[in-house]
């Protein structure tokens, strides 16, 4: 997904504000399966590993989303990391490891 930067203010597409609400549903739907101990330490591996590798990992709008910050849009630069790094993506598999578990 493209990003739109308009005046250093980010501009949520439609797919995107979608898939915010998918990243919120799931980060719920883990809480109730894995409780909130098992959600934070999933969150704790994923954002040091982030940290690690972008060091502008302030600057992606998931990532101020999965660590439950209000993001301000004139803060954020990206919408999500590469496809590889994707908080959207790691969560969606996170989500079927839990259920596969049941």
């Amino acid at each position: 997904m493209e990003n739109n930067i308009e005046k250093n203010i980010f501009i949520l597409t439609e797919d995107q504000k979608k898939i915010e609400l998918d990243v919120k549903k799931l980060l719920k739907m883990i809480i109730e399966l894995s409780g909130v101990n098992g959600l934070s330490e999933n969150i704790g591996k994923i954002t040091s590993d982030l940290k690690k590798k972008y060091p502008d990992f302030e600057k992606y709008y998931l990532y101020q989303i999965i660590i439950g910050s209000s993001p301000h849009l004139d803060d954020c630069l990206y919408f999500d990391f590469p496809k590889e790094d994707s908080i959207y993506e790691t969560l969606q598999k996170g989500m079927e490891n839990l259920l596969s578990k049941f």
